[in-house]
């Protein structure tokens, strides 16, 4: 029994975190201007961005992709969170045109 009880606490305080990491988002749109050729940051608008873990991109259609679609001039719509470093990093990106 207590072991399910502290199951319970604890599943609860993870989906705490996820919900306030995403009520802290910030979306912005912009242009790509560079993408690392290894795929770890990418260029906004002179801003540096790095991808997070679960970051998800859509293309034009709404459909997920990966992120070898980001191509340097596409307009994008993305969201981001603050790292307590400084560190921005990529949540959620939308490709709005090539």
């Amino acid at each position: 029994m207590v072991k399910y009880i502290f199951a319970l606490l604890l599943m609860s305080f993870v989906y705490a975190n996820i919900v306030s990491a995403d009520e802290g988002a910030e979306t912005e749109t912009g242009r790509i201007d560079y993408v690392s050729s290894e795929y770890l940051d990418i260029v906004i608008d002179d801003s540096v961005f790095t991808f997070a873990l679960n970051m998800k991109v859509f293309d034009t259609r709404g459909r997920t992709v990966n992120r070898y679609a980001f191509r340097p001039g596409a307009k994008v719509k993305y969201q981001f969170v603050r790292e307590p470093s400084g560190q921005r990093q990529l949540s959620n990106v939308w490709i709005l045109s090539n």
